[in-house]
């Protein structure tokens, strides 16, 4: 139906439509047909002579290109389109989609007229940008349904039709293609920033628990009510998008810097494909890599941006205001503004600022931002990082105010147009942090009044949002719990909001991962295997082989798995016997139609590739690895349980074929595949093998070291590291290790390294004890061992 549905638009429109515009004909085409499929709630199989109707194509997809200074007001929603011709009986072939070059018909095909952005196609004159809260409805399915067209079946091989391409379901859920609408959850419409910034503020007080526990300590595991808030965290916090947005506008802002005028960037839209800036005026011609569109007032990356991600971050106070359409999201510079005044629903508007604050509080990207929140309203949020909370403005007024006087002398004596071509010319960015004032509710307070006056006219670091009210001069963004506006530019989203339960959760996460409990679980020492004294260890016979200590995949068969096979036959040789739904659950975590086939069609084709003995038939209900398939984290287990009765010597080598198992971070898995493998995380594997691994690499290195073997101890250190890179004990071990070989240079650059992952990650200084053992065994020439 996917195929189908993609070509007959592709005919009405004249080019290969993007993923998110056959996406929603696709979901309206099921919907439309569930009186004429086979099986109602599996779309993708289609008989010869079926006939089906295709709704008409929706409305061309917003661009920013169509908003700037002077559009007129948003003009009312249109009218239904008009229906579309009818098309001759057609059938699903191998033939190239008419009028769409052979090249054009990639499974993630750009745009034709804007090539690399997805759904930001520029509409005919100006026009506001829009989006409904969610998908279009699907006409209800009647014979008399005007815009649709009709398409027959002809006879095919099934198997074209079983699977459309990129992955499509074949039971009415969307294909995974990677960028599929998310629905609305705790962290908003279009919480990807959010969800990223979350994501590595967890992970930052984790790495300083993990320095504060004592040995051989297992992590927490946080709470059961915490895991749909921390499975929708993973499921959006897409790093490597977020990456390429800050790599972007750096970009953009060191060519703003050398053009050396007072144009900075004011708004950002990011597509799955795409990237569009809005300046603050024209400027034209866009540097390498860019496109001046709608005469110079949009520029868009036209290509890759620049690989290195050095430099300071070109706008710390952007922040997402909300979802155009599905798969995109829009950005505010606070600072650019100057001073945001949020109107319109009181709750709505209260919900949009306190994602904003939540974001500015935890993003990378907004690192030394501070942020002064003043009014009781967003007082959940007073226990974030980066955040000062205050009742009235009369408390931080006389701080603001000089922040304020300081930032604007900072940059008029350095000449620089904006603090945005500051940063890109300087070395010392910190002092161009900006300072967000968000104030819950506007009081009338005449010097807060003279304030936002003073910001609006100063090229300072400072912003200010305002719920309600604000001063003359001041972006307005109408805000309403399904919709926002921004009047003066023409545009429409939907909004991002927070509620404050859902902060509340969110700084409970937060609070958590730095928690250290009075009663602590410690890693239990290995039983001792019985075997014959001087017997090596040998492993089990097995054709299939899943590998976890390293990226997570699977090692033999017919063929490679696809991620979500991969991430299948995983669980069930971790888990297993399991039932099939924790299986679903814990793959297909977002929720689609039909789950128990999709689960059912993933085990047959595992099956088939690896054989029956590796995956064998449910008899009981349940899952569970075959004979034929091995884990290496059995292997590992049952190699600490051998060594655990052998002589120190026999123990030591095998241990060392412990750790030859590991071949990187553990559990790791590609971050575009993490709707598969979000199980990981949430059932606490990763941080439990790293402790597993770790300790096991700590206690060899200790004893090759009494051993005197230096070599194989700094191999064993260097091992452990690979999975916990901030490991202190280890980098101990490791300098222990070259300094008892006289290799000063190695220990001194294993230092400087860890104090450069320490600072990278946001921590604290290296131990001071290893900086100590380090400078006394220098003194004194002595082997630390």
């Amino acid at each position: 139906l996917w195929r189908l549905t993609e070509r007959q638009l592709a005919t009405e429109v004249g080019r290969a439509p993007t993923d998110d515009e056959v996406r929603s004909r696709w979901s309206a085409a099921i919907e439309a047909n569930r009186d004429r499929f086979a099986d109602p709630a599996d779309p993708g199989l289609i008989f010869a002579g079926q006939v089906l109707r295709i709704p008409a194509a929706p409305p061309a997809s917003p661009s920013l290109a169509d908003a700037g200074p002077g559009t007129p007001d948003p003009a009312p929603e249109p009218a239904a389109p008009p229906a579309a011709p009818a098309a001759e009986p057609s059938a699903v072939d191998d033939a190239p989609v008419p009028g769409v070059p052979e090249e054009a018909q990639l499974p993630d095909s750009a745009d034709g007229d804007r090539p690399g952005l997805d759904g930001l196609s520029p509409a005919a004159g100006p026009a506001p940008l829009s989006a409904p809260a969610a998908p279009p409805a699907a006409p209800e399915p009647s014979p008399e349904t005007p815009v649709t067209t009709t398409m027959t079946v002809r006879d095919h091989p099934p198997s074209r039709l079983s699977r459309p391409p990129g992955g499509a379901a074949s039971n009415g859920s969307a294909p995974d293609r990677g960028g599929a609408e998310a629905p609305v959850g705790l962290l908003g419409a279009a919480g990807t920033a959010l969800a990223a910034g979350i994501s590595t503020a967890v992970a930052r007080r984790r790495h300083a628990r993990r320095r504060r526990l004592p040995r051989g300590a297992e992590e927490p595991a946080p709470p059961a009510a915490l895991d749909g808030l921390r499975r929708e965290v993973l499921l959006g916090a897409d790093a490597d998008r977020a990456a390429l947005v800050q790599r972007a506008l750096r970009d953009l802002a060191k060519s703003l810097a050398e053009n050396g005028g007072e144009v900075r960037p004011r708004l950002v839209q990011v597509g799955r494909h795409g990237i569009e800036v809005l300046l603050s005026q024209p400027a034209v011609p866009a540097p390498p890599g860019w496109r001046a569109e709608a005469s110079g007032n949009t520029w868009v990356l036209a290509g890759d941006p620049p690989a290195e991600d050095d430099g300071p971050v070109a706008l710390p106070a952007l922040v997402t205001i909300g979802r155009p359409e599905a798969g995109t999201e829009l950005y505010l510079d606070l600072e650019a503004e100057g001073v945001v005044a949020l109107h319109g629903d009181a709750e709505a508007a209260a919900a949009l600022a306190r994602s904003m604050v939540l974001e500015l509080s935890t993003s990378p990207a907004a690192a030394g931002v501070s942020v002064l929140v003043v009014g009781e309203r967003l007082h959940p949020l007073a226990g974030a990082d980066r955040v000062r909370s205050v009742n009235t403005w009369s408390e931080v007024a006389a701080e603001a105010e000089r922040r304020l006087e300081q930032s604007a002398d900072l940059v008029a004596a350095n000449r620089w147009p904006t603090p945005v071509a500051g940063r890109a010319r300087s070395t010392h960015s910190d002092d161009l942090a900006p300072l967000v004032v968000v104030v819950a509710e506007d009081a009338g307070d005449d010097a807060f009044a003279r304030f936002c006056a003073s910001v609006l006219d100063s090229r300072a670091a400072v912003a200010v949002v305002v719920v309600g009210g604000g001063p003359e001069g001041a972006t307005v963004l109408d805000v309403e719990p399904e919709a926002l506006s921004m009047v003066s530019l023409g545009l429409r989203c939907v909004p991002q909001a927070v509620s404050s339960e859902a902060a509340d959760a969110v700084q409970e996460l937060l609070d958590d991962a730095e928690d250290i409990p009075d009663q602590l679980s410690f890693l239990p020492a290995p039983a001792a295997s019985l075997h014959r004294v001087g017997d090596a260890y040998a492993d089990p016979p097995h054709d299939v082989l899943v590998q976890l200590l390293g990226e997570i995949s699977v090692i033999g068969g017919s063929r490679r798995l696809t991620p979500q096979e991969t991430a299948v036959v995983a669980f069930v040789a971790l888990n297993g016997p399991v039932g099939a739904d924790r299986i679903e659950d814990a793959v297909w975590s977002g929720g689609t139609l039909s789950r128990r086939k999709r689960l059912s069609n993933t085990l047959s084709e595992c099956r088939a590739v690896l054989g029956s003995a590796a995956l064998p038939l449910a008899r009981d209900g349940r899952y569970r690895p075959g004979s034929a398939l091995a884990c290496d984290v059995d292997q590992f287990e049952r190699r600490l349980a051998y060594a655990a009765g052998q002589p120190e010597a026999a123990a030591v080598v095998t241990l060392r074929d412990a750790l030859e198992k590991v071949k990187g971070p553990v559990f790791s898995y590609r971050h575009a595949d993490r709707a598969s493998f979000a199980w990981v995380d949430i059932d606490n594997w990763l941080s439990r093998w790293e402790l597993k691994v770790t300790s096991t690499a700590e206690d060899l290195a200790e004893r090759l070291l009494a051993l005197g073997d230096r070599e194989g101890a700094v191999w064993a250190a260097e091992r452990g590291l690979l999975v916990a890179k901030t490991h202190e004990r280890l980098v101990e071990l490791l300098v222990q290790a070259h300094l008892a070989n006289g290799d000063e240079v190695a220990a001194q650059r294993v230092i400087e390294s860890h104090r450069a992952t320490l600072e990278r990650l946001d921590l604290d200084d290296a131990n001071a004890d290893l900086i100590d053992l380090y400078r006394e065994t220098r003194r004194h020439g002595g082997s630390p061992a």
